[in-house]
């Protein structure tokens, strides 16, 4: 898109001029003009500074005399029924622009003055509209992004709550399991009758420690035979001696 002429010193030939016309004209009428203003094209046209471009071209009609009546009437009935917002109207500056046209010359005491204020009412009434409607527009996509991002988080919590309810399951599925296995193989019976075994042997043990025929250990049964034998041993040399004492008494009488 051709850009206001900022430089007043900069000339343009007819044929420059003309060539410039001609685009913007042809903007204006084929790319804006003929088509539908609910199209994303636009849209996005408009989201990409459209307006301000707009504005450039308006200033040259007005201030540089880079297009006349024609130019803008074009320009006046082909942006009224965009669908702007408070933003674009405001960072674009078009609608205060729009308005100062009714006091320019090229409006007042002509015989196009009607048709100019006429176009100009209309820019700013449906210009109006369309930003209360586009700002109850934007505060429902607010909300339906905010349902949205609810109903995410519901289906998360949902999906947690029904991965724990199965990891539950699952385990008191394993544990049964576990408990049928274990009691089909007859390991619970095998470990209760070791358990009375170990009973026994315990028991067993304790009438051991407290027989008296309980066996000697290593070093009792070693020292005992000793014993015996030095009893023994005392009991023949003592009767010995007495033998001899009564031989030698009986001698003596």
């Amino acid at each position: 898109m051709a850009s206001s002429i900022d430089d007043p010193k900069w000339t343009l030939s007819d044929e420059a001029k003309s060539n410039i016309l001609a685009q913007r004209r042809c903007i204006l009428l084929a790319l804006i003009g003929s088509t539908p203003v609910t199209s994303v094209v636009v849209k996005g046209i408009l989201e990409g500074g459209y307006l301000v471009v707009v504005k450039s071209w308006l200033d040259d009609i007005l201030n540089k005399g880079l297009g006349g009546l024609d130019l803008l009437l074009h320009l006046l009935s082909n942006i009224t029924d965009l669908p702007v917002t408070k933003d674009m109207v405001t960072s674009s500056k078009l609608g205060r622009a729009v308005a100062g046209v009714e006091k320019h010359r090229i409006c007042v005491g002509g015989k196009n003055e009607p048709a100019i204020r006429e176009r100009v009412t209309r820019v700013k009434e449906h210009w109006s509209a369309s930003v209360r409607r586009m700002k109850q527009i934007q505060p429902q996509d607010g909300k339906n992004n905010v349902s949205q991002k609810r109903q995410i988080q519901f289906l998360d919590n949902v999906t947690v709550s029904k991965k724990v309810k199965a990891e539950d399951q699952k385990e008191k599925v394993s544990f049964s399991s576990l408990v049928k296995k274990v009691a089909t193989s007859g390991e619970i019976p095998r470990l209760a009758s070791f358990k009375i075994k170990a009973e026994d042997n315990d028991q067993g043990k304790g009438n051991q420690s407290i027989s008296a025929d309980a066996p000697y250990s290593k070093s009792e049964r070693e020292a005992r035979p000793r014993d015996t034998f030095n009893v023994v041993d005392s009991s023949v040399s003592t009767s010995i001696e007495d033998k001899l004492d009564q031989a030698s008494e009986q001698r003596k009488k």
